[in-house]
Parts: structure tokens; C-alpha cells; sequence
């Protein structure tokens, strides 16, 4: 792998990477009407949107994170450092919706300055289109306003990508500069802290980027492997310092789980011994009904991962790997599908369960917990995001439904986004451009071995990049050059 990608370094048809200047790239267009209108591209249409969808979304899960943290129970369930970070615009504020001009302001930022880094690097002539698509797609305004942790990891690794490409771009020598290597050492260690399966995509960096440029892999490491530790050895603290509940080993098993469930399910062959050891768990006919072909949640409630559990789930699937093979499949299937017409749980997503705010909060927090009474009713929008796929669903407009489906929420499009880049990349390149996506793989990847629901919000986590890797793709890896 290391000798693919220090040919790219060499091999690139003779030329220099292309470093325009600000100046230069908007020789035709005044430099500073360009950046006008482009952050009013990226910033107009986000706050329309929170104005309309006001408060915004709160996601249930995080709102339980939050309620445990306010009673001084915090755990680490989704990202503590979001929720320390956020505390005090959604509890200490007069209403949780200050918190969603913070997440509208990351976005505007991440976007503007990855745009800014594609034109000096003179792979665009002009910020205003690329602007235009991440300020005007619709999945990015709606997800916009869902208040959580995942989103603030998609926009970051808008940054990480755009960073990732300069590093490419530049045969590493971005590296040489000390407030570079600041940054990027600041973008991996919230993109670690704030989702669990980003630690795949340190460590690949970790080993891929110094390995390919050689020149500066004492500068690289130091950058990419700083974050990430620092992120690690931070979350491996928090319980025994804090007190900090850590999250509970269900989470990586829910793919496991759920086949257990579906061979009870389906009548399938059970040996005695691990059927011993699974009712031990739930009975039989509990894992039966704990299976759901598109939800691992029920199945993996209660499950621990143990060198026993490992055996027992190994043995089971020999004896069934059809009931194995299908269940997986059905469970994950909209991740690399890329027309499919199931249900993307957008209603999950954007749905406001007030009981996670109001049942494990104690008294003394009335003030706080009153924002959630009725909050359905508060606004008129609130349901839409709920609604939207069924009200595209009854439509059937020609051009409109499938739009929908092929590009405005398809969960199966950064997968083929990557494929079918790293297909067309053309001799050193493809290995330039499997750099530049190692981000947005490992967090497919994660997805395809972890997910419990193919939820959208899952999705969105690689689809915010897919702009950066678009651009990159048409520009430099052979598949379309546009010169001039």
C-alpha cells in the first residue's frame, strides 16, 4: 500500500500541483464580492431555516445525554465533549435553539474555508458554486437543524477532507507549517472525541499519511496521531476521574445480535450449548420477537461483548449462514444501495421524545424541562422533516421522487461516490484520491459493520464531504480534467 501511494507522489503526467492565488481565481470577479456572496450562500439559507423550524431539533438520544449530565450522572454514551461543550447554549440559555446558531456558524465556517483551500490550491476558479451547493442542498439545511453530536462530526470532517487534500496537493509539504499542523491536530481530536467510529479513520491516517510522505512523517504523525490520542486517552479517563458511566458494549453488536434474534426467529439450528448460553440472556421466545429486519435495537438491549459471546455467535452462524447473510443484508443494505425506495427513519431522526428530557431529570431544572412541554405543537414545521418521504412517497412527480431517492436523501451515495472514484482514478491518482477519502471510507465502513437502523442521520456523516471529494475527483484524478 505504501509503495501505491508514494507513486502518486512522483507519477502525476509531469505537473507541479497548482496553487492559485485568491487573486488569480477571481481575476473576472472582485475578490471580495466573491467571498460576500458566498458566505451569504452558506449562511442565508440555514437561517431561514432555523427561523422556520424554530426551536429546531434536539435529538432524543442527546437530549437524555444531556438531562443525565445536568443531574451530575454523565455517561459516555454519545460524545461528552459535545455535551460539555454545548451545556451551556442549551441548558444555561433561554431556549436550546441559541445551541443551533452555534451548529449553523460551524458549518458556515468549516464549508467557507475548505471552499476558500480548494480555490487557492486552484482547483476551483470560483467560491460561488461550490458555495451554492453546500448552502442551497436540502439534506444539508434540514440536518442543519438536528442538534447533535453526529452533525458537528459531519461538518468536521468537511474540514479533515478539505485539509487531506491540501496535504495531496502540496506533496505534504502543508505539513511545514507549524499553525497547518495546529489545525489539523485540532480537527482530528474533536472529530475522534465526537464519534466513536472516527478512531478507524485516525489510525488508518495515522499509518497511511506519514508512510506516503516520507519527507515529513515525523510533522504528520505528530499532527494527525496527537489529536487522536489526545482524544482517546481523554474519553479512557473520564470514568475513573469523573465518574463518567462508560457506554455499554451492546453498541458494537448490533449487527451480532440481531442475527442471533433472526435465527430464533426463523427456526433455526441451535446447538445445545449456545442455546444455553443465549437464553441465559433473554428466552427463546423474547429473542424471537426482539427481531425487527431493519432495527437492531431490542436485539442487542442487555447483550455484552465477552470472548464467550464471540464463540457462541460464531458457532451459531455455521450452522446458519443463510439466516446470518440476509439478516446482515437486510439491516444494511441502504448504506451501499443506490436506488432503494425503504424507509430512511427520518421521523426517528427529527423526532422531539420529551419523556428523555423530563423522566430521568431531578427537580430544580422546571425552567430548562419547560421547553420541551407540547413542543410539537409550537411550531407548524415541526413535523415536516417526519413527513417529508411519505408526502414525496404520495407525489410520485416524475424528475422530484426520483431526485429524492438518487440524490437529495440517498444513504447509498457516498458509498458509490468512493467506489466508483476510486475506479476512475487514473495510475498514481487513485491512490491521491483513496487518501483524500479515507475519512468518509472509515466512516462507511463503521457504518456497514455497526449500524443498529440505517438511519439518515448515519448517513449524513459521510454525505456532508462528498462536495470535496466531488470536486476533487472531476479535477484531479483523470475521471473528467478541467483545465483552465
Amino acid at each position: 500500500m505504501s509503495t501505491m501511494h508514494s507513486d502518486f507522489a512522483r507519477k502525476d503526467s509531469g505537473r507541479e500541483p497548482s496553487v492559485a492565488s485568491s487573486n488569480e481565481s477571481s481575476s473576472s470577479f472582485p475578490l471580495k464580492r466573491e467571498q460576500t456572496i458566498a458566505l451569504l450562500l452558506l449562511l442565508v439559507p440555514n437561517l431561514v431555516a432555523w427561523v422556520l423550524l424554530f426551536p429546531g431539533f434536539f435529538q432524543a438520544d442527546h437530549q437524555l445525554s444531556m438531562a443525565k449530565f445536568i443531574n451530575g450522572s454523565p455517561d459516555l454514551w454519545h460524545s461528552f465533549v459535545w455535551t460539555v461543550l454545548a451545556y451551556p447554549l442549551i441548558y444555561l440559555s433561554p431556549s436550546y435553539a441559541l445551541y443551533g446558531l452555534l451548529q449553523v456558524a460551524l458549518f458556515v465556517a468549516c464549508a467557507y474555508c475548505s471552499i476558500s483551500r480548494l480555490v487557492r490550491l486552484g482547483l476551483l476558479r470560483r467560491m460561488v458554486p461550490l458555495a451554492a451547493v453546500f448552502g442551497l442542498f436540502p439534506a444539508f439545511v434540514l440536518y442543519n437543524e438536528l442538534y447533535s453530536s453526529d452533525i458537528c462530526f459531519a461538518v468536521l470532517l468537511i474540514s479533515l477532507t478539505s485539509m487531506l487534500v491540501e496535504i495531496v496537493e502540496t506533496r505534504g509539504e502543508a505539513f511545514r507549517g507549524r499553525g497547518f499542523c495546529i489545525r489539523l491536530l485540532l480537527v482530528c481530536f474533536f472529530v475522534v472525541s465526537l464519534r466513536k467510529n472516527a478512531v478507524l479513520a485516525g489510525v488508518v491516517l495515522c499509518i497511511v499519511v506519514p508512510l506516503t510522505f516520507r519527507s515529513v512523517w515525523k510533522r504528520a504523525l505528530l499532527a494527525i496521531a496527537g489529536g487522536v490520542v489526545a482524544a482517546v486517552l481523554l474519553d479512557a479517563a473520564l470514568p475513573p476521574v469523573l465518574g463518567v458511566k462508560q457506554s455499554p458494549s451492546q453498541e458494537l453488536l448490533s449487527v451480532p445480535s440481531l442475527q442471533i434474534a433472526a435465527t430464533y426467529n426463523e427456526g433455526g439450528v441451535i446447538p445445545e450449548d449456545a442455546n444455553r448460553y443465549f437464553t441465559a440472556i433473554r428466552s427463546e421466545d423474547d429473542w424471537a420477537k426482539a427481531y425487527s429486519p431493519d432495527m437492531a435495537d431490542a436485539a442487542k438491549q442487555d447483550v455484552v461483548l465477552t470472548p464467550e459471546f464471540v464463540w457462541r455467535w460464531a458457532e451459531l452462524g455455521l450452522r446458519n449462514p443463510g439466516i446470518y447473510f440476509r439478516t446482515y443484508a437486510q439491516l444494511e443494505y441502504p448504506f451501499w444501495s443506490l436506488v432503494n425506495e425503504s424507509e430512511t427513519y427520518m421521523g426517528i431522526d427529527f423526532a422531539c421524545n420529551e419523556q428523555f428530557t423530563h423522566l430521568p431529570l431531578q427537580s430544580g431544572h422546571e425552567s430548562y424541562a419547560a421547553q420541551f412541554d407540547g413542543i410539537e405543537a409550537k411550531s407548524t414545521l415541526w413535523r415536516v422533516p417526519g413527513r417529508l418521504q411519505s408526502i414525496v412517497e404520495q407525489l410520485r412527480l416524475p424528475v422530484l421522487t426520483d431526485l429524492y431517492h438518487l440524490v437529495l436523501f440517498n444513504r447509498g451515495l457516498p458509498f458509490w461516490v468512493v467506489a466508483i472514484g476510486i475506479i476512475l482514478s487514473r495510475g498514481g491518482r487513485r491512490g491521491a484520491f483513496s487518501i483524500v477519502a479515507i475519512p468518509v471510507i472509515c466512516v462507511i465502513v463503521s457504518l456497514l459493520v455497526f449500524a443498529p437502523v440505517p438511519l439518515m442521520r448515519y448517513a449524513m456523516e459521510s454525505c456532508y464531504s462528498l462536495p470535496v471529494l466531488l470536486v476533487y475527483l472531476t479535477r484531479r484524478t483523470g475521471f473528467w480534467v478541467c483545465k483552465g
